[in-house]
């Protein structure tokens, strides 16, 4: 359930060269799961089914590609590219055949710290003779870029009058981020090989590897490679188009059999609707209506939740001439420490000419600039220049000593007694020290905190919960956040706390410091 038309953008690495580290438990994944196939020759029970109508659109070519609920069907790890919670249903008559019905269900739901979880249903066949497949699902991160996704499976067929066969299977798949523009995926299909009841008679087995180009803006193309058991290998490609926010096209093709197949995607709203056509060499063609929902979040091609973001939705404009340290602890990568600094440059210096000069402050590093430099202006203000005099508006004269008139004297009336003078009451505050002034190269203290302010670094969920604007949840996933990456150095830190969004950080740094 991609949403159509989202900007995708691959997190990870950013550099092929970057990523072979990464490859090196894929590379391990694959020889092992190789072996475990070409060892092993048993005839396969469960046929392996194109399921979901995306996925179908594009013939098949959907390992790498898997970036939503589908993905239960396909490569579980793709599971973790989903961003929001989602459900599908899918109906199709395999081969055009009204007796042989295919169903699925399916439901996903992403969380920040502990994976993503799915639940698959299917069932295929008339009413004398049924499969179904029940599967729970999960996808966590490996590495950077890096994800992994298994199913726990049960499949049982039942034959009216002669009772039913179970079976319980394990896929496993692996995702991984290579570059910007270049994803792979590798799945297994029933890793264990389970056999159906007490049968010799075992589950399709089937290795699936691929690769995702994405090498323009709204164009995606994918390849796979199956290798089913005792089967020559099949060959699928893939190429979906996003034209706008609700419509793509797609298409692709297949051998063994050979066929072609195309589809398009309609989306409005938190719904989406898939469809697929399928062809075949020697039996009818087949049709596939996908509907699919999303709650939360829209679903997005990044691997995984990804803070920075989300917290750069939030980053305004910061004029570095007449920024305070809590408006430049806002932009990426800047830390108190370092805004201190770049106040204290630019009092030394002057205001700053360049964004460049930020270079020249000790400690500030390239990768930090080049974080911030989309975010930091220099606003020109003009200068009030000064008066001048001109001959169309002569300077005043101070009038001549003589010319000015003599003060008029008014006789006063006779003073009363005089009252004694009561002395002004002393308030405390008049009383206080005058305030000492550090010498000439002594460290300043740091200012204390306004007053009534809650310590953001230390405050615990109820007390945040008070501050106004912010509800309770959030509160708690403050200090959660807290606990689990360490105190809140910067404001753009803040920003990346999962459900912040602008509107609470303005009355959170009104309400609140970072100490």
């Amino acid at each position: 359930m991609n949403r159509i038309g989202k900007r995708n953008n691959f997190p990870g690495n950013r550099h092929i060269l970057s990523g072979i580290w990464d490859l090196v438990p894929v590379i391990c994944f694959i020889s092992v799961i190789w072996y475990l196939v070409s060892g092993i020759s048993l005839h396969a029970a469960f046929e392996f089914k194109e399921s979901g109508a995306r996925g179908a659109a594009l013939a098949g070519a959907y390992t790498a590609a898997a970036d939503d609920a589908e993905a239960i069907w396909w490569n579980p790890a793709g599971l973790r590219l989903c961003r929001g919670i989602q459900a599908g249903s899918v109906y199709t008559g395999l081969y055009g055949m009204e007796d042989l019905g295919y169903t699925d269900f399916t439901f996903v739901l992403p969380t920040i710290n502990a994976g993503t979880w799915g639940f698959g249903y299917s069932s295929f066949g008339p009413s004398d003779y049924r499969e179904t497949d029940i599967r729970f699902s999960f996808a966590a991160e490996l590495a950077s870029g890096m994800y992994f996704g298994s199913n726990l499976k049960k499949n049982t067929v039942s034959v009216s009058g002669g009772g039913e066969a179970n079976s319980y299977g394990v896929d496993a798949g692996v995702t991984s981020n290579i570059s910007e523009k270049l994803r792979m995926g590798v799945s297994v299909i029933n890793v264990n090989s389970p056999n159906l009841g007490d049968t010799t008679e075992a589950i399709d087995r089937r290795f699936m590897f691929g690769l995702l180009v994405k090498p323009y803006e709204g164009l995606r193309g994918s390849l796979d490679l199956h290798k089913p058991l005792e089967e020559d290998l099949e060959m699928r490609l893939g190429l979906e188009f996003v034209l706008s926010k609700i419509l793509a096209l797609r298409a692709g093709a297949q051998t063994i059999p050979t066929r072609f197949t195309f589809g398009f995607g309609l989306g409005w709203s938190v719904f989406s609707l898939d469809y697929a056509f399928l062809t075949h060499t020697m039996l009818a063609s087949q049709h596939m209506i996908a509907l699919n929902m999303r709650l939360g979040e829209a679903p997005r091609e990044s691997a995984k939740y990804d803070e920075n973001e989300e917290a750069k939705k939030y980053i305004r404009t910061v004029d570095i001439n007449t920024a305070d340290v809590e408006r430049l602890t806002t932009l990426p990568g800047v830390n108190t420490i370092l805004a201190k600094k770049i106040i204290e440059y630019r009092e030394k210096t002057g205001n700053f000419k360049s964004v460049d000069e930020l270079m020249n402050i000790y400690g500030f590093k390239k990768s930090t600039f080049d974080k911030i430099k989309d975010y930091v202006v220099i606003e020109e203000r003009p200068v009030p220049a000064e008066r001048s005099y001109t001959e169309e508006e002569p300077a005043r004269e101070e009038p001549a000593e003589e010319s000015r008139p003599e003060p008029v004297k008014i006789e006063k009336a006779p003073a009363v007694a005089p009252v004694p003078a009561v002395p002004p009451e002393r308030y405390p505050e008049e009383d206080a020290e005058e305030p000492v002034q550090p010498e000439p190269g002594e460290p300043e203290d740091e200012p204390a905190p306004p007053a009534g302010k809650i310590n953001l670094n230390t405050a615990d969920a109820r007390q945040l919960s008070n501050v106004k604007g912010v509800p309770s949840a959030l509160a708690g996933r403050i200090v959660r956040y807290r606990d689990q990456k360490g105190k809140f150095t910067s404001w753009y830190d803040v920003m990346k706390v999962p459900g912040m969004n602008g509107k609470i950080l303005e009355k959170l740094r009104g309400q609140c410091t970072l100490e």
